[in-house]
């Protein structure tokens, strides 16, 4: 999440891990841009980063980018909540 700050465009990251059939876990994030983010996001560059300063295994491979990130009461992220809305993400369909 560190990382994916830093990046040009992003105003608020969460990463969870995700069950993977091939792989076993999948890395993927929600992100939320900044005004600076531009019409596309570039998540291949985010992903660029994290590989170069985390290792390629810490990179996510799955990007969904929100509007907000769903928070629980006291303010912080709700990793639960992000989970199920990028594993939906993964649904075929």
């Amino acid at each position: 999440e560190r990382v994916l700050l830093a990046q040009p465009g992003v105003r608020a990251a969460c990463v969870v891990r995700l069950p993977d059939p091939e792989w076993g876990q999948l890395v993927a994030a929600a992100v939320v841009c900044g005004p600076d983010a531009g019409p596309e996001p570039d998540t291949a560059s985010w992903a660029a980063a994290v590989r170069t300063e985390l290792g390629a295994p810490s990179a996510p491979r799955l990007f969904r980018v929100l509007h907000e990130l769903p928070v629980r009461g006291i303010g912080k992220p709700d990793r639960v909540e992000i989970t199920r809305m990028l594993a939906e993400t993964r649904q075929p369909g």
